[in-house]
């Protein structure tokens, strides 16, 4: 999982270091694929973080294609706010938990 702040898409330090555990991982696996699920917490429109999830997932792609990953195994998907990963109950522990690109094994 790669956290974001709030209404941003760009990787902070502690994804950058995801990315680069996973990239290590799929260089000793070069036959897997993934995708790359992006998600948002419940505040705004669900057009405008159906494009934010976007970005997210696109964003954790390029960094995975810049530390060598094929693009062509590299898939995205956004679903913005409609797939939470936790309840959204208001606290900022919980909105943290969907501002989230979350890659999985295809």
């Amino acid at each position: 999982r790669v956290f974001f702040d709030f209404d941003r898409s760009t990787i902070r330090k502690d994804g950058a270091e995801t990315l680069a555990r996973q990239s290590a991982w799929l260089g000793q696996f070069p036959d897997m694929g993934v995708t790359i699920n992006g998600h948002c917490d419940k505040r705004g429109s669900t057009n405008y973080n159906l494009a934010l999830g976007e970005r997210r997932a696109h964003a954790a792609m390029e960094q995975l294609v810049a530390m060598g990953v094929n693009p062509a195994r590299i898939k995205i998907v956004s679903f913005g706010k409609n797939r939470p990963i936790v309840e959204q109950d208001g606290s900022e522990w919980a909105y943290q938990q969907n501002r989230v690109a979350i890659t999985v094994l295809d």
